[in-house]
Formats: C-alpha cells, structure tokens, sequence
C-alpha cells in the first residue's frame, strides 16, 4: 500500500497540522470502494484512518459496462505520484457540459 511518511524531525515535525493532512492523504491513497443501493446518491467517507468511495449500485441489465456508475460519471484510468513512483488507478470522473 501506497504511503506518505509522516515528518518526526525538524521544524516541520512541530506542525501537527502537516501531519493530519498526510495522514488524511494516506487514506485517501489506499480508498476502498464498494457499490451503494441503487437509490443511495454517491459519496465519500474520509477520515484519518480509512477512505470508503460509495457509488450508486446500478441495474446490471441489458450489459452495459457502466452500470454502477452514478448518472454523468465515467471511469478514468490516471496516474499518481507517490513517493517519487507513478502509481495507476481509475477515478469516477463527471465532465462540466
């Protein structure tokens, strides 16, 4: 699992904001994701310890590959940074019309 480590030396290691918002980030980088009710809106749980994407559950009928996906959404593949590494992913994204 991808990690940010947090500062413990120096002057940046006094700022314990700098540290929530790496641990923050950290959960974000290792979110889980799992399918909501078919009436549930999309959302994001986010806490220092765990990330849960929820997405709205889809029909699964007539085959299409985007059941599961909230109305406007697509899946995108894009590339992070962590660490100095590329790391792939997809994220749900809602193009502006």
């Amino acid at each position: 699992m991808p990690k940010i480590t947090e500062a413990k030396n120096g002057s940046l290691a006094k700022n314990k904001k700098l540290n929530e918002v790496i641990r923050y980030l950290n959960s974000l980088l290792n979110m889980t994701v799992r399918e909501g009710a078919s009436s549930d809106s999309p959302k994001i749980i986010s806490a220092e310890n765990g990330c849960e994407l929820i997405t709205t559950g889809g029909s699964g009928e007539g085959g299409d590959d985007s059941a599961g996906l909230p109305e406007g959404y697509v899946e995108t593949d894009f590339i992070m940074c962590s660490n100095g590494s590329p790391v792939n992913g997809k994220i749900l994204f809602n193009p502006d019309a």
